[in-house]
């Protein structure tokens, strides 16, 4: 400032001017900051909140994971139960059959075998009251443990191997079955589903080999 005042009077007008204007170019950029600091400010809330947002949600979807699991468990374990006692009821249809030891196993790929106390898979019998019983039992299971299945049993030809006491002890089963599914039974003998049907056909051949459909209830 010396350089302004005395005997060697400088005319320092241009340098307050370059001045003011340096000082009002830093002070536009400064303002310039000022909002790129509010407007990353405001970005740095509305991440923080994203987060917040998706840290509840993540955390919401894991309790819903466990909640799917302890509720596949649960219906696991029912529909296990529910097998146990198709195998159960079974046998005391079938008074005569041999179901000592037969029990649930679960094979390397997870399917479900029904087997003896030799381990040998009962499905693999041929014939016999008990596996055609059983059988019938475990998809009408199968089905109450899947609530999502199509309510339909079909059973081709099944009951030829049953005893007429056997036959007449599974109407009572089948007559509680039909309560809530449909079940579509093709047989030769007549006492299979006799007096227990809402509606039933018959299939003959003609010479001609020509099936002939008839309605009969």
């Amino acid at each position: 400032m010396s350089d302004c005042y005395g005997e060697d009077y400088v005319d320092c007008r241009d340098a307050l001017l370059n001045n003011l204007t340096i000082a009002r170019e830093k002070a536009s950029v400064g303002k310039r900051n000022e909002s790129k600091l509010t407007q990353y400010e405001n970005q740095v809330k509305s991440l923080t909140k994203e987060i917040q947002d998706l840290t509840e949600c993540a955390n919401h979807l894991k309790d819903i994971y466990k909640n799917i699991q302890s509720y596949s468990k649960n219906h696991q374990q029912k529909a296990r139960d529910i097998l146990d006692l198709a195998i159960i009821e079974a046998g005391n249809l079938v008074p005569d059959a041999d179901v000592e030891g037969i029990h649930l196993e679960t094979g390397d790929n997870k399917s479900v075998y029904v087997v003896d106390s030799r381990g040998q898979d009962v499905n693999l019998r041929e014939g016999g009251g008990y596996r055609v019983v059983l059988g019938a039992l475990l998809r009408y299971a199968c089905l109450k443990a899947q609530p999502g299945a199509l309510p339909l049993i079909l059973f081709d030809e099944q009951f030829f191997t049953l005893s007429d006491t056997t036959t007449a002890s599974m109407k009572s089963v089948f007559e509680a079955m039909k309560r809530d599914i449909t079940i579509v039974c093709i047989e030769q003998r007549k006492n299979a589903m006799d007096g227990i049907t809402d509606m039933e056909y018959r299939f003959t051949k003609n010479g001609y080999k020509i099936t002939n459909v008839e309605r009969v209830l």
